[in-house]
């Protein structure tokens, strides 16, 4: 479990709640921020990255909802919750409707809201601890972007893989200085409900060594075995 701080930023103009959001959250290494309105929320936003949004419907200037939507659009990955004392059932869809990943009432069990959001943030932990951005001496690959870099004539070029050809690298880097035979590429990267041949997959290999260009090397062929990515240490 990655042990970088979870940032919250609640959005409420509600002090005591605020306090009681922040006190249900303590000791979860987690920091908890305040706005108490749009015009705060959006300040804070613009200097910092936040993990998570609780955010409230009714706010003194401006609608919660068309917040989140602004918001969503421009930051299609920010986490945000609602917490709202409309419990309507049309409110809630147009929650969701909007890009809200959860939707809270009040008032609410303290067990339940601890629970909610503990959920959201062992994800967003995770996704934390995960490796984006691989780089060798003549490779880098930006998992998050599907970015691919080939050292060239001394010069990074980002190359177009198609979204197959993207997956078989992925499993080679998942993999990476041990032998792939061909099977277990088409069982991983296919699926084992397509029947693909042998002749495919090294056709496949193939045209992602042409792309490689002068580094295609990194997919080394093993005769009679299959693969071996092996690309070269910084």
């Amino acid at each position: 479990m990655d042990k970088e701080q979870i940032k919250i930023l609640h959005v409420e103009d509600n002090k005591e709640l605020f306090e009681l959001v922040d006190e249900i959250l303590s000791n979860s290494n987690i920091a908890v921020s305040w706005a108490k309105s749009l015009k705060e929320a959006s300040a804070k936003l613009s200097d910092e990255i936040f993990d998570l949004i609780i955010l409230d419907l009714e706010l003194p200037d401006g609608n919660g909802a068309e917040f989140c939507q602004k918001l969503k659009k421009e930051r299609p990955d920010q986490s945000v919750f609602i917490l709202s004392g409309d419990d309507s059932v049309s409110t809630k869809v147009m929650g969701f409707s909007v890009g809200a990943e959860d939707y809270i009432t009040k008032p609410f069990n303290v067990l339940e809201f601890k629970a909610r959001i503990m959920s959201r943030v062992d994800r967003l932990k995770k996704d934390k601890g995960q490796v984006s951005l691989y780089e060798w001496k003549e490779l880098k690959v930006d998992i998050s972007k599907h970015d691919v870099y080939i050292l060239n004539e001394n010069k990074f070029e980002l190359i177009s893989l198609s979204s197959l050809q993207f997956k078989i690298l992925l499993y080679f880097i998942e993999n990476k200085q041990r032998v792939v035979d061909r099977k277990e590429l088409v069982d991983s990267v296919w699926g084992d409900s397509v029947f693909v041949s042998s002749r495919s997959v090294d056709s496949q290999i193939s045209k992602l060594r042409k792309k490689f260009m002068s580094a295609s090397y990194i997919l080394e062929s093993i005769r009679g075995e299959g693969y071996k990515f092996n690309p070269t240490n910084l």
